[in-house]
């Protein structure tokens, strides 16, 4: 064996023992199969992209998540915005018309925040459509409460809440002609009161019997008193012998002014009125 020879023999062998040598040789193979598996993964991604294209565009949004959904997690160009659009459509086809718009709303935002991505035109076109779809749900909701009002009101006895100008629709018919007016006073602190009125309905039967009552506070039945199983009789004087009826506030029982106007504040102007009366007839 010559010099040279032995001198390449050399080399050959230090280079196998060398271990920096070997490292090399591994992060250069695993380079080459990351490489080549990325190639693969960035081929099947767009084949997967391409073909949810094609399946949007002929209205399977299914199967187009399905594909979406592998590929968004890569962040592979605007998987996730296209994702979001065939998931506001899936929920439509459930009828789930504020869950579809909440959709299509995130897939705006996702391509504001993606400018170099240009937004499917389908997204704002849906979305006017979902307006319209919502617009006309409302509508139909509105009218299904209306004929329900109206079915109440027309089978029914005046109940709370009731419009006061639907009062004599109802299977009662027409209430008496003399309608009371109660002033009233809500209690906002002890330092504060606001004045309202309380307006009562009566219904009586042929016999001139009380059998219904309906209350009603700002345009609408607050209360109602049900008397059709035991209806009032009206007044009769003659059942008093001949004695005086006296139905005006009397102070025995109270102590002070404030209880005896709490009971009878509806026969009073206001506190000031029903404090002289009070002492004038006899309070203490």
């Amino acid at each position: 064996m010559n010099d040279n020879e032995t001198e390449i023999s050399d080399q050959e062998e230090k280079s196998k023992k060398d271990p920096f040598f070997l490292c090399g040789v591994i992060l250069l193979v695993i380079l080459i199969v990351l490489i080549l598996c990325g190639g693969i993964s960035s081929t099947i991604a767009s084949e997967r992209y391409e073909k949810s294209i094609a399946l949007i565009s002929s209205g399977d949004y299914k199967q187009a998540s399905e594909l979406l959904e592998k590929i968004k997690k890569k962040n592979y160009k605007d998987a996730e915005g296209l994702f979001l659009l065939c998931e506001a459509h899936l929920e439509y086809e459930e009828r789930l018309i504020w869950l579809a718009q909440n959709k299509l709303k995130e897939a705006r935002r996702w391509y504001q925040t993606h400018i170099y991505f240009d937004p499917p035109e389908d997204i704002n076109s849906f979305m006017t459509f979902l307006e319209k779809e919502e617009s006309a749900a409302r509508a139909a909701a509105a009218e299904r409460e209306r004929q329900v009002l109206e079915y109440k009101i027309k089978n029914g006895v005046p109940f709370e809440g009731m419009p006061e100008s639907r009062i004599g629709d109802t299977i009662l018919g027409k209430p008496s002609d003399n309608v009371e007016k109660r002033r009233r006073w809500q209690y906002i602190n002890s330092n504060l009161r606001v004045e309202y009125y309380e307006y009562v309905y009566s219904f009586y039967n042929k016999n001139g019997y009380l059998v219904f009552e309906a209350v009603c506070v700002g345009g609408n039945v607050r209360r109602v008193n049900d008397y059709r199983k035991n209806p009032v009789a009206p007044f009769d004087p003659s059942k008093y012998r001949g004695k005086i009826y006296d139905n005006s506030p009397s102070v025995d029982g109270f102590s002070n002014p404030e209880d005896f106007y709490d009971w009878y504040y509806d026969d009073f102007f206001d506190y000031e009125e029903a404090e002289d009366y009070y002492y004038s007839h006899g309070g203490s």
